[in-house]
C-alpha cells in the first residue's frame, strides 16, 4: 500500500510545482501589462492623445474670396494677389528649437526674431498660427520641398490687396493686411482703459451727485 501511494505523492508534488510556476508567471505577466498601461496612459498620455486626435480631426481654414474694387466705369482699382504665410501648430512640434533654426535657414529670417515670435504664439490644438507673413516664391519652394520633416508647419494662402494704378491715396482702398500685434495690443489697452473709466466704482454716482449739488 505504501509503495503504491508513492507515485501519487510524486505526481502531486509535480502538479503543485507547475501550479506555482503558472501562478507566478501570470502575476509577472499582469505586472508587466499594468506597467505598460501606466506608461502609455500617464507618461505618454498627452502625446498619444494628440496623435489620435490629429488622425481623425483636422481644422482647415478657408480664406474668403475677396472681390475687386472697381470705379464707376468698371475699371479695376484694387486687385488681389496671393499671399503665402507660414503657419505653425505648436501642439505637433516635438523639437521647437530645431524647427525654428531650420525655418530661419530656409527663409533667411533672423533666428532670434523667429524664436521670439514662436514663443509668443499660443499653444492651440488643431489650429496653425502664422509665424512668417508673405513668403516669396523662393522661400515657398524651399519650405515646401522640406515639408516632410517640418512637423506642425503648414502654408496658408490669403489675399493681399494690390493697387493697379499708382495714384494718390490708392492704399486707402480696401484692406491691405492683418493688424499687427503692436496695433492689436494698443487697441486692446485703449478699450480696456475706456471700459474702466466708465465702470469705475462710484464714478457715475459721484458725477450724478456733483451735478445735483451744483444745481
Amino acid at each position: 500500500m505504501t509503495n503504491g501511494a508513492q507515485p501519487f505523492s510524486e505526481n502531486n508534488k509535480t502538479l503543485s510545482g507547475r501550479y506555482y510556476m503558472m501562478f507566478w508567471g501570470m502575476v509577472f505577466f499582469f505586472i508587466l501589462l499594468g506597467g505598460r498601461l501606466w506608461h502609455l496612459q500617464v507618461i505618454r498620455g498627452e502625446e498619444l492623445h494628440g496623435k489620435a486626435e490629429s488622425n481623425r480631426t483636422e481644422m482647415v481654414e478657408l480664406s474668403p474670396v475677396r472681390g475687386l474694387i472697381l470705379d464707376r466705369d468698371g475699371a479695376v482699382l484694387m486687385a488681389n494677389l496671393p499671399s503665402f504665410d507660414l503657419c505653425v501648430e505648436k501642439s505637433k512640434v516635438s523639437d521647437p528649437e530645431a524647427l525654428v533654426a531650420e525655418l530661419a535657414a530656409l527663409t533667411g529670417r533672423n533666428l532670434e526674431e523667429l524664436k521670439k515670435k514662436y514663443s509668443e504664439l499660443p499653444r492651440m490644438r488643431y489650429v496653425g498660427l502664422p509665424l512668417i507673413y508673405g513668403l516669396s516664391r523662393e522661400e515657398l519652394v524651399a519650405v515646401e520641398t522640406r515639408r516632410f520633416r517640418l512637423d506642425g508647419v503648414s502654408i496658408r494662402v490669403s489675399s493681399a490687396r494690390r493697387a493697379v494704378h499708382d495714384v494718390f491715396a490708392s492704399h486707402a482702398l480696401g484692406y491691405l493686411g492683418e493688424i499687427s500685434q503692436k496695433q492689436l495690443d494698443s487697441e486692446r489697452a485703449r478699450l480696456e482703459e475706456k471700459a474702466n473709466s466708465r465702470t469705475a466704482p462710484g464714478g457715475r454716482r459721484r458725477g450724478w451727485a456733483a451735478g445735483r449739488y451744483k444745481k
